[in-house]
């Protein structure tokens, strides 16, 4: 692998007009999110201003000091409809911009220079890595910017995050926050290697470009939401398979400290991480003799 290719092709994805456009289109389903909060916690105020006589003022105070930053954040990655539009954005996103671009590379005729010149493993392995470390700096930017925003429109109020019977202090969320991101970055990951991985098979671009969002998005809720609503002893092996729904299911865990979800979790990162291993290593043999 060449660490040189492998930062200028890093550099040249980050600092392009893709990185604008998913960052542009997470940050206004964020927003249009966080925007629900805020009204919650506007409406709230208004009745501290105005209470009724049976109101209980006490309560009200410190369930609008949980209003914070932390409470807005959290609450985008519990399953909210917004989390699972930038969900089916993120696997479009994957699919046109990241994995689109090595069909390309074919279409082009530059792979085949490249193959030419280096092998055909040394360029698949840096387009993976130079794309992997694209995807988890992206993500790591959005996680950041979205953390700012829930705090300046959710304000400080009390650093802590209240669940039910349970309250997570500042550190506590951050390492939550951390988790959350890791989580995200591992699946879009997974999926993005598996998906560059059928190019060995999938020889039309447009289909490539389409494969994460219809295979992973919308085909997974599909099933999610027909079989498993039909034959309900299906649904927590579907759950493994539906990255959508394992995306944001350590906000589950914190809410319930579940153990059955923590296994789950565990055994969906391991299926994913097993798979695109699988498909990484078949490329490779497969196209060492057909790229050319």
């Amino acid at each position: 692998m060449s660490y040189s290719r492998v930062k200028i092709d890093y550099k040249k994805c980050l600092f392009s007009i893709n990185s604008i456009i998913l960052i542009v289109a997470t940050l206004l389903l964020t927003c249009l999110n966080y925007y629900f909060s805020y009204a919650t916690k506007i409406e709230l105020i208004g009745q501290l201003s105005s209470p009724a006589e049976d109101l209980n003022v006490s309560l009200l105070e410190t369930w609008i000091e949980s209003y914070n930053g932390f409470e807005f954040f959290f609450e985008y990655y519990d399953l909210s409809d917004e989390f699972i539009l930038f969900v089916l954005v993120l696997l479009a996103w994957i699919g046109i911009f990241v994995v689109g671009t090595f069909g390309q590379f074919r279409e082009t005729g530059y792979g085949n220079l490249l193959v030419a010149r280096s092998g055909y493993k040394p360029f698949f392995k840096n387009f993976v890595v130079s794309r992997s470390l694209y995807i988890a700096s992206l993500l790591a930017i959005i996680t950041v910017v979205q953390l700012a925003v829930a705090f300046i429109l959710g304000g400080v109020g009390s650093l802590i995050y209240e669940s039910g019977l349970y309250t997570y202090d500042f550190l506590s969320c951050m390492l939550i926050i951390f988790l959350q991101y890791l989580l995200i970055s591992f699946y879009s990951i997974a999926i993005f290697i598996i998906s560059v991985s059928l190019s060995a098979f999938i020889r039309n671009n447009y289909v490539l470009r389409i494969f994460p969002v219809m295979a992973f998005g919308i085909m997974m809720m599909l099933v999610f939401s027909t079989l498993g609503n039909i034959f309900t002893w299906l649904e927590p092996l579907l759950d493994i398979f539906a990255p959508f729904y394992y995306m944001t299911k350590l906000m589950i865990i914190i809410n319930s400290h579940d153990l059955n979800d923590c296994v789950s979790v565990v055994v969906s990162v391991v299926i994913f991480a097993v798979a695109s291993v699988v498909m990484y290593r078949f490329n490779i043999k497969k196209m060492e003799s057909d790229y050319l």
